[in-house]
């Protein structure tokens, strides 16, 4: 009689606290969310910046290098690398679907350049102009949080590339 009483007093309690250690994980997780979203959109929004200070339009050159005016995007890793040391967010700039500057290295140490972003993220920066914000991004074979913003060339609602700023 002793264990049944012992029993029903416990399991009520402990049903609670598997409850309450649910509630509390899962609003932790929203939090961290919101605050890495809120970081990784202000290292983006920031890079961004340094490229559109430079007056011109952005264009491919017949080397494929990336421009914007007389500033070479794709060989402006400095800043994106002391973003990535002082911050640990990696910076990429896509100019359409591709990767042409990075702070992501392979195992070798060679920045991952020429690779495509996948499908929906094309589609909902590139071709509909959106920002996107994503808990999942593999890049590399690493699982990041992700921020996207589109990059339009002067004077157009044309996106010609994006920008990523990502936390594995």
């Amino acid at each position: 009689m002793k264990a049944r009483l012992m029993g029903l007093a416990i399991l009520p309690i402990m049903l609670m606290g598997i409850a309450i250690t649910v509630l509390t994980f899962t609003a932790i997780r929203k939090d961290v969310d919101m605050d890495t979203e809120r970081t990784l959109r202000g290292v983006v929004y920031s890079y961004l910046a340094s490229v559109e200070q430079n007056e011109g339009s952005y264009e491919q050159k017949a080397d494929g290098s990336v421009w914007k005016g007389d500033y070479d995007i794709s060989h402006s890793e400095a800043i994106a690398d002391s973003i990535k040391e002082d911050g640990g967010v990696d910076v990429t700039f896509f100019y359409g679907k591709t990767r042409f500057m990075t702070s992501v290295k392979d195992d070798k140490g060679e920045r991952i350049v020429g690779t495509d972003a996948s499908d929906d993220v094309i589609e909902a920066v590139l071709n509909n102009g959106e920002t996107l914000f994503s808990t999942h991004v593999l890049v590399n074979g690493q699982d990041y949080y992700g921020y996207y913003v589109p990059v339009f060339q002067e004077g157009t609602e044309e996106a010609i590339g994006m920008v990523f700023a990502g936390l594995p």
